[in-house]
């Protein structure tokens, strides 16, 4: 009996910490669940994040922050005539999530592996060039339009497709990075081992 408690209580306690939470949402496009917050005059937020350690962000990252009870209050400043205003920027920052949720590079990781494992043998001086080529390659060529999918709603709004290309990109790069440092490891001790026997 006294065990049926203890699950229940804790089951409650962590209801209670899951719905009783704030949300930071970042110009990123990504999201941070805290405990509580504070806004100061000089531009940071302090906050405590789910484990309760204090920290602190410059408000330049922050788009808006969530309360548990849902009102959004907009961090976000439009500084200067180029900047994007509120709502441009909201799209920019939700394009930008909707690509990190949904877009998967999977290729782009099996090309850095294959080219990080392919390198040592092409030239063992000169694999980490050759594997940050591949990286390079990446960042500079653009996704296939059949694996961008930007839904209806947002097809013509400038500023949801450039949120949502610039983290394609951003996650394009960073597939490219860790399949080159796991093909370059596997690469060079299958170098190592083959020289060896």
């Amino acid at each position: 009996m006294k065990l049926k408690l203890f699950i229940i209580a804790c089951i409650l306690s962590i209801y209670a910490i899951a719905t009783a939470q704030h949300q930071l949402l970042m110009t990123n496009g990504k999201s941070k669940a805290v405990l509580s917050y504070k806004i100061d005059s000089q531009g940071f937020t302090s906050y405590r994040n789910m484990r309760g350690k204090q920290k602190i962000i410059d408000n330049y990252y922050l788009f808006a922050i969530k309360d548990k009870d849902g009102k959004e209050h907009i961090v976000y400043k439009q500084d200067g005539s180029d900047a994007f205003t509120i709502p441009e920027m909201r799209s920019f920052v939700m394009g930008q999530s909707d690509a990190n949720s949904n877009f998967k590079s999977p290729l782009t990781t099996i090309g850095g592996i294959v080219s990080g494992a392919a390198a040592p043998f092409v030239h063992p001086t000169y694999a980490i060039v050759l594997s940050g080529a591949y990286t390079g390659g990446i960042g500079m060529s653009k996704a296939f339009k059949k694996n961008i999918k930007i839904p209806d709603e947002y097809a013509n709004n400038k500023h949801y497709i450039m949120g949502y290309k610039k983290e394609v990109k951003r996650k394009r790069i960073k597939n490219a990075v860790i399949g080159s440092l796991i093909g370059l490891a596997a690469g060079f001790t299958a170098y190592y081992i083959v020289k060896k026997s």
